[in-house]
């Protein structure tokens, strides 16, 4: 019977990333179900699968998901410090278009 030889970048990943007490039986168990005929679709979903599990994936979500918040929340009070008139506090804000000579109209 011929080797296959598995997918090399999300093995790098789990060889990288996964605890040194997991990765050798991690890897092996990949190798050997791999080996019987999964498909490299397979063997990704189940990198996936590992690294959500050791926390990795859930991690940088959370660091992803704190840098967008702190984003929008920086815009938002960039635009809530801005003096509305009464007359305009329900419409929705549309910038102004400039003039052709490039002044604003009033």
């Amino acid at each position: 019977m011929r080797l296959r030889e598995v997918p090399a970048f999300p093995t790098w990943l789990l060889s990288n990333l996964v605890s040194a007490r997991r990765r050798e039986s991690l890897l092996g168990d990949l190798f050997e179900e791999y080996q019987t005929g999964r498909t490299a679709s397979w063997y990704w979903r189940e990198t996936l699968v590992a690294l959500w599990r050791s926390g990795l994936v859930r991690l940088s979500v959370a660091i992803f998901a704190a840098i967008g918040f702190s984003g929008g929340a920086l815009a938002w009070a960039s635009t809530a410090a801005r003096p509305v008139h009464p007359a305009q506090q329900h419409l929705p804000t549309v910038p102004r278009a400039r003039s052709p000579s490039g002044a604003r109209p009033h």
